[in-house]
């Protein structure tokens, strides 16, 4: 249980060239950390090493990164895991409520059995059998796949490495939660209190049912 780090093509070979085995949706623990300003306003940052597989090592690294003046939130944060027999790759999307929304359907708008926004994201084309990790990366880049943006470019969305492909549980909890520190003073731990989370996992959840049929397909005919 560790920090998860950003995919690299280089760095993570074997990885790559995994075949894709599962999709599911998941959660992260993603450290938020807050510093009292000027005129009583409050500045956010986004570090490196921000998101984590279990809430233990997310409690570590706000201590790591404490200083006067520090508050942190650690929320849980809905991903879309691809599992092989080298790991994960996980995707998510910061600074919104609904992580990856854009990728599914509108269905106050639009009357129609679930499944992807075919304007944004066409995923369920890419899978045939043997799929890669190293090519869904490459897909993330493809306006085939994404025609309207490419989640490479955006600095919202996190490709991530879990190097054990069984850190992570499937999670299809409708209630996140997320926790805030409270300091005691330097010379002892953060105290954390539990809150709700106004972060939603539907589109994750959707996502993912929509691309694990697909891969089931996959190996039903191999």
């Amino acid at each position: 249980m560790t920090a998860l780090s950003k995919f690299s093509p280089g760095a993570h070979k074997k990885l790559g060239l995994s075949h894709i085995s599962d999709v599911f949706p998941t959660n992260l623990f993603y450290v938020i950390r807050g510093r009292n300003a000027w005129h009583s306003t409050w500045v956010t940052h986004y570090f490196a090493e921000c998101m984590h597989d279990s809430i233990r090592t997310a409690k570590d690294r706000a201590e790591k990164w404490r200083e006067q003046g520090s508050v942190f939130t650690i929320r849980e944060q809905p991903a879309l895991a691809f599992r092989s027999k080298q790991g994960l790759v996980l995707i998510t999307e910061i600074n919104t409520q609904l992580p990856l929304g854009r990728w599914i359907k509108d269905y106050q708008k639009e009357d129609s059995e679930f499944g992807l926004n075919q304007d944004y994201c066409r995923l369920e084309r890419f899978f045939s059998k043997g799929r890669t990790i190293g090519s869904f990366v490459k897909a993330l880049k493809d306006k085939s796949v994404f025609p309207d943006h490419l989640p490479a470019l955006s600095k919202n969305v996190f490709v991530l490495v879990g190097p054990d492909p069984n850190a992570l549980d499937k999670s299809r909890n409708p209630r996140l939660k997320l926790w805030k520190s409270m300091s005691s003073g330097a010379n002892y731990y953060l105290g954390w209190r539990e809150h709700g989370s106004d972060i939603s996992g539907k589109a994750v959840r959707r996502i993912a049912n929509a691309l694990a049929d697909r891969v089931s397909e996959q190996k039903s005919q191999a």
